[in-house]
């Protein structure tokens, strides 16, 4: 019988510049500005915590990038915020979780009964 040969995990270690080389070309992707614009367009261009409407708006991510890797892309996952609530919830963001995904819930129900 052979032995198997336990395979090593490779850590690759990240600098702040490599992570923020990176950060440039995800947010100036297509694919990335698509999404950013179909999140704004479900709210209607809102700040869905405060309620406010237009100026600088901000497309959030739900459930942090960092944790949640394969959540980034998905519309369901991104909120209209704008600066002000941002930077509200910006490093808070597992405490704002189930009041944001609430906030999607409510809308979602208010769309279907029209």
């Amino acid at each position: 019988m052979r032995k198997k040969k336990k395979r090593r995990k490779i850590k690759v270690r990240t600098t702040p510049v490599l992570r923020r080389k990176v950060r440039k070309v995800v947010y100036n992707s297509a694919v990335y500005k698509k999404w950013r614009a179909k999140v704004f367009e479900r709210d209607l261009f809102t700040c869905q915590m405060c309620g406010k409407k237009g100026g600088y708006l901000e497309a959030h991510h739900i459930f942090p990038k960092a944790k949640y890797p394969k959540l980034v892309l998905v519309i369901s996952n991104g909120i209209t915020l704008c600066k002000k609530c941002h930077i509200k919830v910006t490093g808070k963001e597992l405490k704002y979780v189930d009041r944001l995904t609430k906030i999607l819930k409510d809308k979602k129900r208010c769309f279907n009964r029209k």
